[in-house]
């Protein structure tokens, strides 16, 4: 979508609790990612709908994803495992503190 002569990614959908989609969790990430430096601006969201600054990029292929060095795969990917196993808890616990909100209790993370 162009506006104003700038581009923007619009993502419409809901939560597909099935698929373990909540989209909380996706908009806090994507706010995330962009205060990290990896991922577009986030500048509208509301229910069901979340506007992206358009960034260039490029794809990856197959011959980048192995060069995990050049990416930096390997340290995010620490990163997000370490998380999740932070962030998953047990039947009956408690969602520990900065691991996102919504969901049910128990409901595990990744």
């Amino acid at each position: 979508m162009t506006d104003g002569g700038q581009q923007f990614v619009v993502r419409l959908g809901k939560d597909l609790p099935v698929h373990g989609v909540v989209r909380s969790n996706e908009l806090t990430a994507s706010r995330a990612a962009f205060a990290a430096g990896i991922s577009p601006e986030v500048v509208y969201a509301e229910a069901g709908v979340v506007v992206l600054r358009y960034i260039e990029g490029l794809a990856l292929t197959a011959e980048l994803v192995r060069d995990a060095a050049l990416l930096g795969i390997g340290r995010l990917t620490r990163i997000f495992v370490a998380r999740r196993e932070y962030c998953s808890v047990g039947p009956g616990d408690r969602r520990r503190d900065g691991c996102g909100g919504g969901g049910e209790r128990g409901q595990r993370y990744g």
